[in-house]
């Protein structure tokens, strides 16, 4: 008979890197849900989570507006080139 296998608890620290490597989509199916469980019932994480993902949109925001993604005719006229 299988037993059945408890969530991993994680700390503050955990929570956090594991916040960081989610942004990097870095996360295994069993760590998302630990992270998932641990936000759920941390309001101190939720809150850098909240902050965390503030950053990221702004950085994308600044990166976008300084180096714009090239537009779909650019990118087709320029296949030829090397």
């Amino acid at each position: 008979m299988e037993h059945p296998v408890e969530p991993q608890t994680l700390t503050h620290d955990e929570a956090h890197y594991a916040l960081h490597a989610a942004a990097d989509g870095l996360l295994t199916p069993a760590d998302q849900q630990a992270l998932g469980q641990h936000l759920a019932s941390c309001e101190a994480c939720r809150a850098y989570a909240a902050e965390l993902g503030q950053f990221e949109t702004g950085l994308r925001a600044a990166l976008q507006e300084r180096w714009p993604s090239p537009s779909a005719e650019a990118v087709q006229q320029g296949s030829g080139k090397v």
